[in-house]
């Protein structure tokens, strides 16, 4: 029986998204693995993530990623200079540095030109977000008092609440990101069957503050949570 899965944000830990999916979630190809957003920045291996969520598809996994507010700046920052600063006030450095940019030049536009276009093209080609009928998988919010609420993408990039919950059709549930959570805070949440929205993002890369640094996947249909602490 297939299941279907949420990961939460990476952020370049490569090695700890490795140890989860493997040792932990061991997905069949059958499965369906949705992420949620923010592969990149802050952690030391932005490039490796991005090459092993490209490889789970190479292989034939059936694997659904959907971008985040850090691969929308990466993307706008490629294509216009003008949006360089803001990516770099968002844990750049870390993702140049995991494609080996020069450090005489990793603060420049020209470091940045140095990337690969094929990650650039994978990055621009992620939708916003899956609607699966009782789930919509999106990395940090929706405005839902929005007429057209799934055309709202800087919403469901930079939202840190979810508006209009109540207007959400009955039986669906939002699975999101964006928003470091304690893991302790997470679990209760994951308890309540009426819960209508669920955050999973259990601030993976901050392995330094008491009650996160933990990758978290969901299973979707049972609420079983896959939990992995920080190893890069």
């Amino acid at each position: 029986m297939k299941r279907r899965i949420a990961i939460g944000d990476i952020h370049g830990c490569y090695r700890t998204l490795k140890k989860l999916i493997e040792s932990q979630v061991k997905p069949e190809k059958d499965d369906e693995i949705y992420f949620v957003g923010d592969y990149i920045d802050r952690g030391p291996g932005s490039r490796e993530v991005l090459d092993y969520i490209i490889d789970l598809k190479w292989k034939g996994y059936k694997v659904f990623p959907i971008r985040g507010n850090h691969e929308d700046l990466m993307v706008k920052a490629f294509s216009d200079e003008k949006h360089l600063l803001a990516w770099f006030q968002n844990g750049a450095e870390a993702t140049l540095q995991s494609f080996d940019i020069p450090e005489n030049i990793i603060n420049d536009y020209e470091g940045l030109r140095l990337i690969p276009e094929r990650y650039i093209h994978f990055l621009s080609s992620l939708p916003y977000y899956y609607d699966l009928g009782d789930f919509i998988i999106v990395h940090a919010g929706l405005n839902l008092g929005s007429s057209d609420f799934l055309s709202d993408t800087q919403a469901m990039l930079w939202s840190r609440e979810v508006k209009g919950l109540n207007l959400l059709k009955e039986g669906c549930c939002i699975i999101h990101g964006h928003i470091p959570m304690p893991i302790v805070t997470i679990k209760p949440n994951l308890m309540r069957k009426d819960t209508r929205n669920l955050n999973i993002d259990a601030g993976c890369v901050y392995k330094d503050l008491p009650g996160y640094g933990i990758l978290a996947a969901l299973e979707l249909d049972s609420r079983k949570l896959f939990v992995q602490e920080n190893i890069d």
